[in-house]
């Protein structure tokens, strides 16, 4: 009985027991085993590559998200203070009982706040279109004067109307009052 010759092969912690009879290159076994575990380290490698893509897009995906949220939030801040700044501007140059001065404090609120406010802020705003027959000239005093004096003195309408002509000379309505 012929004894057989063993070799023994370690790769990755398992043993391997080949027989060396009947093998006519051991070289190339070796060589094979090489190969394999080559394959295996390039797995190994891919895996660990995965793993560090995901694991820096776990980390950079919400700090996008943060990024792009803060960024609508400024620009949405900022569009409703200029909303706001136009809203008190308007509530400035309305603050009066005269149309033409509420233009012409539009005008004024425009002139120091141009880069604030639209060029046409104040020519947007026609007087004419808001007279109706609201005193003119002397707003709430005049018309307080007026009816304390129409209320003192003033014995007829014509009367009243006379000195509704004194007081606001442009305002016609009063003409036919007799």
């Amino acid at each position: 009985m012929k004894a057989k010759t063993l070799i023994t092969i370690a790769v990755f912690g398992i043993l391997a027991v080949l027989p060396l009879e009947g093998r006519a290159n051991l070289d190339e076994e070796k060589l094979v085993l090489e190969r394999q575990r080559l394959e295996l380290d390039e797995r190994r490698v891919k895996v660990s590559f995965w793993n560090s893509v995901i694991s820096a897009a776990g980390i950079a995906i919400p700090l996008l998200v943060a990024a792009i949220s803060l960024g609508v939030q400024v620009r949405n801040r900022n569009r409703q203070d200029k909303l706001l700044f136009q809203a008190k501007a308007a509530e400035i140059a309305m603050n009066t009982d005269n149309p033409e001065a509420a233009r012409n404090r539009a005008r004024a609120v425009a002139a120091l706040f141009p880069e604030h406010l639209n060029r046409d802020f104040a020519n947007q705003f026609d007087p004419e279109v808001f007279r109706g027959s609201a005193p003119r000239e002397g707003g709430k005093e005049a018309m307080v004067e007026f009816f304390k004096t129409a209320a003192s003195g003033a014995k007829t309408p014509a009367e009243c109307a006379e000195l509704w002509m004194k007081i606001f000379p442009r305002d016609t309505w009063a003409e036919g009052i007799k």
